[in-house]
């Protein structure tokens, strides 16, 4: 509950999450990762150890606030990586139905391999993602494609914030993660389903919705959530959306009858 009320201040002044720590390599910061959390699988190959450090920061702020957030990221890592994995547990899953009817492992792998597709990680154009399954593949991917140059990927999302693409205050990538956060909260919670949630935003038209948070928020329902809850956590004067989104994933991560 302490953490809440830090995470109701502007995030450049609160102080940085007690678990974070800073890495200097990549090997670094995927030990970190599986030193410090439950999260059970990591891959950090192929990005800026800048940018695996800002996903560390914002897994450690959002693993304190919420410690059941394990439970939804199960990976944590490159999209392309994440990706990889569900093909890998996907093609396992097929194995073993096909063992369980009688092919030894060699003919069920064949079978398997002729029937399983694999992902597409992320597009080209997209920074992060979460990903909602019911297996260890469930959790948040970086697009290594952009996040092999922090410096890079900083600009552009300075430029999408300068647009209002992105919402107030949230030109960091630490803001772009806790986004990616404010689906695992959604999913955590429903906050979609909401009623206060639900009341406000029905009453929104599309220019309303891009206006109250941004243009990315009005394309879709969890979108504007998540983003709403990056500018909830980044500007010191949050919107009107923001506050109502911040307040109601506080309330529900402690408890309080909505």
């Amino acid at each position: 509950e302490g953490m809440v009320t830090k995470l109701t201040t502007k995030v450049d002044d609160v102080v940085k999450p007690t678990l974070y720590r800073e890495s200097k390599t990549i090997k670094e910061a995927e030990t970190w990762v599986k030193e410090n959390t439950k999260v059970k699988y990591v891959d950090f190959k192929g990005i800026d150890v800048r940018t695996a450090n800002a996903m560390n920061e914002s897994l450690a702020r959002h693993l304190e606030l919420h410690p059941e957030l394990v439970d939804k990221i199960k990976y944590f890592g490159t999209a392309q990586g994440q990706a990889n994995l569900a093909y890998q547990l996907d093609l396992e899953e097929s194995v073993q139905k096909f063992i369980s009817i009688g092919y030894d492992r060699a003919k069920a792998e064949e079978f398997a391999k002729a029937v399983v597709k694999k992902y597409k990680s992320v597009s080209s154009q997209e920074i992060a993602s979460y990903w909602s399954r019911a297996d260890d593949a469930c959790g948040i991917g970086i697009n290594k494609n952009v996040g092999k140059s922090f410096d890079a990927l900083e600009a552009q999302i300075r430029r999408d914030v300068a647009s209002g693409f992105r919402p107030v205050g949230c030109d960091s990538l630490e803001a772009t993660m806790d986004h990616e956060f404010g689906h695992a909260l959604d999913d955590a919670f429903d906050i979609k389903t909401n009623p206060k949630f639900t009341q406000f935003i029905n009453a929104l038209s599309a220019e309303d919705k891009a206006a109250a948070v941004s243009g990315y928020g009005a394309t879709k329902t969890d979108e504007f959530i998540a983003e709403a809850w990056s500018e909830y956590l980044y500007n010191p004067d949050p919107r009107p959306a923001a506050k109502l989104i911040g307040e109601i994933i506080e309330d529900s991560i402690k408890g309080v009858k909505q």
